[in-house]
């Protein structure tokens, strides 16, 4: 590890702080947007996860001019992005986060459950720390603490960080921003074969205790596919899911398949010849933007999902466990949640609570709201068509 020093002390960046999964970077994106665009002529850097690098490009984000990597608060690798390249490059190892802050001239940790990256702004003297702490804590670490941190009173996740960015009626924000500009044109240079109109189903999840079982996504597609073929509806139904999770997502594909034609494709697809439905794997994040934005309607379990589907509008239904609706549902205006029953039975025990919950939601009632969604949209002809 070479460890170099920054020359450059003269305070005039805005950083923003946030670590975790997929879907807490996703969901911070209002409060990125919003510390964007406050500092705009400066510039921002990002500090916290790896994956910042994987979602956000500059030609998007012209406001983000670096991304520090670090997992543990205290050193970090610093990133800078490559024209050339068209990515994020490493630039700097190692180097102290409490030297880096000292070209920050204000700071906001969206960490609002812990306190780990509060340490280095206030080491090195960032005169204005926005974040959020319990009582006495956060007078002593923030210049600028916020009151709420997502129990009392109950908000969404996204407002919980927005309002460490502008405290004042934060709650009262629609969506969030898209991560890139998309196009028709970008989707089918993708995924060549797709087309359109199309809904997406996502079975998968980060544990199977936290996803409706297989067996009824799989029947939801086989039903929801039957109907449009009855109706003479050229809708399509597709499975979205990550690259590892091809084992999961063929479990919900109607059956008889076939095994994918193209190994080789850079997004690959399992075509079943009864029916229009395609297991679509996206190999990078920015891909599952556009395979989103082009969907008519989008069917998930509460994953990371549903906020890229926030940010290009297009239309979802969440199924939830035992989850809070109001702290990590989906964010469009058109959205809707089905949530499961808590059972008493489940004692203690989250993950069996969050299993039971979901199995709790039964085929029919899934089916009646996707199928709703499209009777409504078909009344009002907003369904997208395309050229063959």
């Amino acid at each position: 590890m070479t460890l170099v020093l920054v020359k450059d002390n003269k305070r005039s960046k805005a950083a923003f702080i946030h670590t975790g999964a997929w879907g807490d970077l996703y969901v911070s994106l209002a409060a990125l947007q919003v510390t964007c665009q406050r500092h705009v002529t400066n510039g921002v850097v990002l500090v916290g996860s790896a994956k910042w690098k994987d979602i956000i490009k500059k030609t998007d984000w012209p406001a983000v001019e670096e991304i520090w990597e670090c997992d543990n608060g205290r050193s970090a690798n610093v990133y800078t992005w490559s024209a050339k390249q068209n990515d994020w490059q490493l630039s700097l190892e190692g180097v102290p986060l409490s030297v880096l802050f000292k070209k920050v001239i204000r700071s906001y940790n969206a960490r609002t459950e812990s306190l780990r990256y509060a340490f280095a702004p206030l080491i090195a003297r960032v005169p204005e720390r926005f974040g959020s702490a319990p009582w006495p804590l956060s007078k002593l670490f923030f210049t600028h603490p916020s009151k709420w941190l997502g129990k009392d009173p109950i908000i969404h996740e996204r407002d919980r960080i927005l309002q460490v960015v502008i405290p004042a009626q934060s709650e009262t924000q629609v969506g969030l921003p898209p991560l890139r500009q998309t196009s028709h044109k970008t989707l089918r240079e993708l995924f060549g074969d797709l087309k359109q109109p199309y809904i997406l189903v996502n079975p998968t999840a980060s544990r199977r205790e936290k996803a409706w079982p297989s067996a009824k996504f799989r029947e939801l597609v086989e039903r929801i596919s039957a109907e449009f073929a009855q109706r003479g509806q050229k809708i399509q139904v597709h499975l979205v899911g990550a690259q590892s999770e091809t084992q999961w997502l063929e479990e919900c594909l109607p059956k008889p398949q076939l095994p994918t034609s193209d190994s080789e494709r850079d997004n690959s697809q399992t075509a079943n010849p009864e029916t229009p439905t395609l297991l679509l794997q996206p190999r990078r994040i920015l891909d599952a933007v556009e395979l989103i934005a082009g969907a008519e309607l989008l069917v998930a379990n509460t994953s990371s999902l549903q906020f890229l589907a926030a940010g290009v509008k297009t239309p979802v239904v969440t199924l939830m466990g035992r989850g809070t609706p109001e702290i990590w549902g989906p964010l469009g205006e058109e959205d809707i949640v089905i949530r499961g029953e808590v059972s008493a039975d489940a004692d203690n025990d989250i993950f069996k609570q969050e299993r039971l919950a979901y199995e709790s939601i039964p085929v029919e009632r899934v089916f009646k709201v996707v199928m709703g969604f499209f009777d409504q949209q078909e009344t009002s002809s907003t369904i997208t068509q395309y050229a063959e």
